[in-house]
């Protein structure tokens, strides 16, 4: 990309949007359509430094040390158990020690209704399952960027309402900020592709391999973005809910499908004058049709 001048697109199209309005039910009563889940596309079998890719742009690094993900012009979702007081950074960056392309300024956060905490990293999925909380930027985040003399739109990823698959090889990719080997920061941003290995109604489990390799995530991947490609389009299905320290256990995502956390994040969308995508907000904080 370095001396292009040449402006890249990289929006991401939803398979399926955000769903209905409001603040969503309980988790103990999630409702998903009766559908048959579509097979989603396999990635290659690669893991290392991501690229200037749609969804790995809207990857953000904040400075409480957690990963987290544009959702809107100005609203991040991040874990829960990522402290962040008002005035943090949000470092958008490739890597946050050379290539920082904006960095904005964190004016409110909201825990997602009965926070739970991180949950314990082992469990079966039945702990920390609210574990999300959301960050409104002071300023909405410019509609493009420079980034190594180019000018590249930066867009919100869009959160997955379609129902998660069955158990599938090389199918989910992480993207965030995690450790790459146990003690070592990690300044750049990394992709991992990893296994659907299990689920329950509230969160998803990855990383482990038959080759025995770790392919999971790690220390500093919390809030990070689990992504899965439907139909040619890759969408957010999962928010990093714990990584492990050792970068060696399993590691398991808060599903985005679920009604209470849809409702959650499409609330507070409103609420802030906000919407996805690249579109015009109305007050209501729905797209200009």
């Amino acid at each position: 990309m370095r001396g292009s001048r040449r402006s890249i697109v990289v929006a991401l199209v939803a398979a399926l949007g955000l769903s209905a309005c409001g603040s969503g039910g309980s988790p103990d009563t999630v409702e998903r359509p009766v559908v048959a889940p579509p097979t989603p596309t396999p990635y290659p079998r690669t893991s290392g430094y991501s690229t200037s890719a749609a969804a790995d742009l809207a990857v953000v690094w904040i400075n409480n040390g957690c990963s987290g993900v544009l959702i809107g012009r100005k609203t991040i979702i991040t874990a829960g158990h990522c402290e962040t007081p008002i005035g943090s950074a949000a470092v958008f960056a490739q890597d946050r020690s050379v290539t920082i392309y904006y960095t904005g300024k964190v004016a409110e956060f909201v825990k997602m209704p009965e926070w739970d905490g991180a949950g314990t990293p082992d469990s079966l999925g039945t702990t920390g399952i609210r574990d999300l909380q959301l960050l409104r930027l002071k300023e909405p985040v410019p509609r493009s960027v420079t980034i190594d003399e180019s000018l590249v739109e930066l867009h919100p990823v869009s959160i997955s309402g379609t129902p998660l698959p069955a158990p599938c090889a090389d199918c989910v990719r992480h993207v965030g900020f995690g450790s790459v080997s146990y003690g070592k920061d990690n300044y750049r941003k990394k992709s991992i592709v990893s296994n659907l290995d299990s689920s329950t109604p509230f969160k998803f489990e990855y990383g482990t391999d038959p080759d025995g390799v770790h392919r999971g995530t790690c220390h500093g991947d919390s809030g990070g973005a689990g992504f899965m490609t439907f139909q040619g389009a890759e969408v957010m299905v999962g928010v990093v809910n714990n990584g492990d320290e050792k970068c060696e256990r399993e590691s398991w995502d808060i599903r985005m499908d679920r009604a209470d956390v849809q409702g959650f994040v499409r609330s507070h969308l409103s609420t802030w004058g906000d919407c996805t995508g690249n579109a015009n907000c109305t007050t209501s904080g729905r797209p200009n049709e």
